[in-house]
């Protein structure tokens, strides 16, 4: 773990933000992905790129504030969205497990 511009880094380039993860932590955090690449304060993921403060995702991309998703793309705030092949560019999805067109209609802002 390395230290780079506020953020802890791991040899994958994860990172932690040093405000809110001690060094600890931060290893912690790293050795709970598995083959997660440039994601920022991740913890509990697997086959991710590029995510942002998700929790217990496996195989998202460029996903927000996202937890228990899967297959996910570019989505923000999703809860439990697994296997939704959907789930692109969605915003604030919430328990969309067997809920496809649900997540359609929210990625175009639709409540």
């Amino acid at each position: 773990m390395i230290i780079e511009n506020g953020y802890y880094v791991d040899e994958n380039n994860n990172k932690w933000d040093m405000e809110i993860f001690t060094e600890k932590e931060a290893g912690e955090c790293s050795e709970t992905l598995v083959n997660c690449k440039n994601c920022y304060n991740c913890k509990n993921c697997k086959n991710c790129d590029d995510c942002y403060t998700c929790y217990n995702s496996n195989n998202c991309n460029y996903c927000n504030y996202c937890k228990n998703c899967k297959n996910c793309n570019n989505c923000y705030g999703c809860y439990f969205c697994y296997d939704s092949y959907d789930c692109y560019f969605c915003y604030f999805c919430y328990d969309c497990y067997f809920r496809y067109h649900f997540c359609e209609n929210k990625k175009r802002g639709k409540r």
